[in-house]
C-alpha cells in the first residue's frame, strides 16, 4: 500500500539512506559490533512502522477529502490514476483502490466509469470475494449506490436485498457494528429508499432538516435525489454541497 503514496515513499527512501549513513558511520568509528550489527534491524522495524503509519495517515487525509470537505473531484481523480499507475501485486489494496474510485465517481456523476470498475471486479476478482466477505459486502453496497443514483427503482431495490442477505453473511461483531452506526452507508441507504426512492409521503421540504444533520457525503446524496424530481427545492447549505458532485450530471 504504502508505495502508491508519494509522502510515504519519500519517507522510506529518506529514512534508508538516513540508517544506512549511521550503519556506516558505526563500522568506520568501530563502535560496539553488537550496537553495529543490532542497529540495523532494529532501525528497519522502527522505519516499517514509521512509513506504515505515514501511509495511513495519507489514506485518512483522502478520506476526510471526500467525506469532510466534498472534494469529490479530486478524491476520485487520485484514486483513478492509483488504479491505472498504483502497484498491482497486493490484491486486497488493489481491490480497496478501485472501491473507492467507484465511490468517487458515484458521487461525481460519473456513472459509465463507475460500472466499468464495477464490471472490471465483478469479471475479475470473484474468488477474491468469495475469500473475503468483508470486502465482498463492501462491493454490495457501491452496486447499490450506483443503483440508487443511476438505475431503475426495480434494480435498486434487487441491489438493496442482496447488499442486507450479504451483511446477514458477515461476522456478528461486524455486522451490529454496521447495523448500529447510523451514518453507515447500509444505513443511509435504507433512509433513502423508505423516504425518496419509494416516494414521497410528506412535502419535500419537510426532509431537508434531517437531511442536513446528516454527514455531509450523505446529505449531498440524499438532497441530489430529493431534488431530482423536486427542482424547485434551494437550500443554501446543501447546494453549497452540491457545487462540486454529480457535476457529470448536472440538475
Amino acid at each position: 500500500m504504502f508505495w502508491d503514496y508519494l509522502r510515504a515513499r519519500l519517507s522510506l527512501i529518506i529514512g534508508l539512506l538516513i540508517g544506512i549513513t549511521v550503519f556506516i558511520l558505526l563500522w568506520i568509528t568501530k563502535s560496539n559490533p553488537w550496537v553495529t550489527v543490532g542497529f540495523l534491524p532494529l532501525y528497519l522495524i522502527l522505519l516499517r512502522s514509521f512509513v506504515k503509519r505515514v501511509s495511513i495517515k495519507t489514506m485518512h487525509d483522502f478520506e476526510r477529502m471526500l467525506y469532510k470537505d466534498l472534494r469529490v473531484f479530486d478524491y476520485a481523480s487520485k484514486y483513478e490514476f492509483l488504479v491505472q499507475n498504483g502497484v498491482k501485486f497486493d490484491e486486497r489494496w488493489t481491490v480497496t483502490k478501485i472501491h473507492n474510485a467507484i465511490l468517487g465517481n458515484i458521487f461525481l456523476g460519473e456513472k459509465k466509469k463507475a460500472r466499468t470498475h464495477i464490471t472490471h471486479l465483478e469479471n475479475t476478482y470473484v474468488k477474491f470475494y468469495k475469500r473475503n466477505s468483508v470486502f465482498k459486502y463492501m462491493f454490495e453496497v457501491l452496486k447499490t449506490l450506483h443503483a440508487m443514483f443511476f438505475d431503475t427503482p426495480e434494480a435498486f431495490k434487487s441491489h438493496t436485498k442482496t447488499m442486507k442477505k450479504t451483511l446477514d453473511n458477515l461476522p456478528d461483531n461486524v455486522k451490529n457494528q454496521i447495523k448500529s452506526n447510523e451514518e453507515s452507508f447500509h444505513n443511509w441507504i435504507q433512509w433513502n429508499e423508505k423516504h425518496i426512492v419509494r416516494g414521497l409521503s410528506v412535502p419535500p421540504q419537510n426532509l431537508l432538516s434531517t437531511i442536513k444533520k446528516m454527514p455531509k457525503l450523505n446529505a449531498l446524496g440524499s438532497y441530489y435525489l430529493l431534488k431530482r424530481n423536486n427542482q424547485e427545492l434551494n437550500d443554501e447549505i446543501l447546494e453549497e454541497y452540491l457545487q462540486n458532485a454529480f457535476i457529470i450530471d448536472d440538475l
